[in-house]
């Protein structure tokens, strides 16, 4: 149930971030993510991750969630050198899918793990991870999480 939808807490600050002039304008040329502030906010926001992380880099500049998931493999894959990600079932199915399709001719298997219960197997998880993973993919919350949890 809900599908990705679910009621959450918006921090006070995200109304402050999103009202100030910098982070839009009322001119959207054919880039509106240009346009719109929408790049400001990905600085502060990589700028804010590196700081809380101590990352030397961050990644914000993606359109959707989906897109981010694949490039986020690619980059954990690649920079280890390792050819293997494996991703809960637990993920928006779209996504995983987009990510499939993403990396499809990349050389990186995607490895999918079971729920038990609507949650990733934990056991499952750790018989399938070994040194040529690159990553381990979840979401929280997940896709099908259960309505009493809020």
């Amino acid at each position: 149930m809900g599908a990705g939808s679910y009621d959450h807490y918006i921090p006070s600050v995200v109304n402050h971030i999103a009202g100030r002039a910098e982070f839009y304008t009322a001119y959207t040329p054919y880039q509106a993510e240009f346009s719109q502030g929408v790049l400001q906010v990905f600085f502060e926001y990589q700028t804010m991750i590196c700081r809380l992380t101590g990352m030397d880099v961050s990644n914000a500049s993606m359109y959707d969630g989906a897109s981010a998931l694949a490039e986020s493999i690619l980059m954990a894959c690649n920079t280890g050198n390792r050819k293997k990600a494996v991703i809960s079932r637990a993920v928006h199915p779209e996504y995983i899918l987009t990510a499939r399709t993403y990396l499809k001719n990349s050389g990186i298997e995607i490895i999918e793990v079971d729920l038990k219960d609507g949650i990733t197997d934990i056991e499952r998880l750790k018989n399938v991870v070994d040194e040529n993973i690159g990553c381990v993919v979840f979401s929280n919350p997940n896709f099908f999480v259960p309505e009493d949890v809020f």
